[in-house]
This record gives structure tokens, C-alpha cells and sequence, in this order.
């Protein structure tokens, strides 16, 4: 996800590391930039005093995909921040609508879990992003969607025109009312 949640009032440190190119981290209102270097673990800490939403993105040109490389920083007070973390920490929510149940059947059928995780069930994939709580996000594809169904849809089925260099294929083959299933599903995990 490309989301930050930090509180207020405490320092809070990041180690930083690059996969294959140079990166730049920077959230311009919360202070400080810092390289990424593939290889190198880098710091930064940062010490919000705000509530509020900041945005950060990668300052460093990197690709085809730097555009998409921006992110929200979510600071929140110290309470608020105690309860999401909280959240975020329960496993999935079960499917409740029958459309919802054949997604989660679609999402086992075509293998997603072996490269997601959905804690709580059997999804134990490392190497997507964790969909524990995919349908509570604001954005998807690292943030070059909204997270509507529509545009739950669209990633799914045209993946890689969407985020050049992503490792997920294109699920076009998918039936629609399928889709629209997994779909349901999908953001039925909040």
C-alpha cells in the first residue's frame, strides 16, 4: 500500500533499502530525504507533531514507474493510531455474501495466494503485497487507482499496462462475472 500511518508525539524510525535502482524517500513536510541504494540499508526517523495527511514520493528518477512512485503519510494522534494498529492487526474478514464466497474461490482457484497473503486463511504468498485489509484502502496499485470495484477490476485484468515492471501478470482471461466475484471479495477484506 502506499500509505505511511505514524503517530504524534513519538519518534518514529525507518530502515530503507532498494531492490534494483537508486530511490529517493522524502515526505517534504515532515522533513529530510534519503537515498536508497540497492544493497545498503539507509535510516530516517521522523518526529510528527501534526495530525494530519502529508505526501511523500520517490525524488530520485527511477524508471518507468517513478511517477507512481507517491505515497500518503497519514499522521495520526497517538489514540487513533493505537486503535488502526489494532485493526490492521486482525486476521481477514470471511467472506459474507455468496459473491463474496465465490471470490475468495476464484482467488484460491487462480492461485493468488502464492504470492499474497490474507491472514486467516490460507493465502500465504511473500511476494505481492499482503490483501489482508486490501478493501479498506484508499488507492490500489501503488496508488494509481481509487479503490472502487471498477477500478479493482481494471488492475486485476490489465495489470501490467497499467504498472509497467510489476510483477503480477494481467488476469484478462478471467470471466466477468468471475472478476466481479473476486472483486467483491476483494473489498469485502477490510
Amino acid at each position: 500500500a502506499n500509505e505511511l500511518r505514524l503517530p504524534t508525539g513519538r519518534r518514529t524510525g525507518l530502515v530503507l533499502n532498494a531492490h534494483k535502482v537508486i530511490h529517493a524517500f522524502w515526505v517534504p513536510a515532515l522533513g529530510g530525504k534519503v537515498d536508497m541504494i540497492p544493497g545498503r540499508e539507509t535510516y530516517l526517523s521522523f518526529f510528527p507533531e501534526e495530525p494530519g495527511v502529508y505526501r511523500g514520493q520517490c525524488a530520485e528518477f527511477c524508471g518507468a514507474s517513478h511517477a507512481l512512485m507517491a505515497f500518503e503519510t497519514v499522521v495520526m494522534t497517538p489514540e487513533d493510531f493505537a486503535e488502526w494498529l489494532t485493526a490492521e492487526a486482525e486476521a481477514a474478514t470471511a467472506p459474507a455474501s455468496g459473491e463474496a464466497v465465490r471470490g475468495a474461490q476464484v482467488f484460491t482457484r487462480e492461485g493468488c495466494g502464492a504470492c499474497h497473503s490474507v491472514r486467516g486463511t490460507p493465502a500465504v504468498g511473500q511476494v505481492g503485497p499482503d490483501l489482508t485489509h486490501v478493501g479498506s484502502r484508499k488507492s490500489i496499485g501503488a496508488g494509481i487507482l481509487n479503490g472502487s470495484e471498477e477500478d479493482f477490476a481494471q488492475f486485476i485484468a490489465h495489470t501490467e499496462s497499467l504498472k509497467p515492471e510489476v510483477a503480477m501478470p494481467s488476469y484478462n482471461h478471467i470471466a466477468p462475472e468471475d472478476l466481479r466475484a473476486l472483486v467483491a471479495y476483494l473489498k469485502g477484506l477490510t
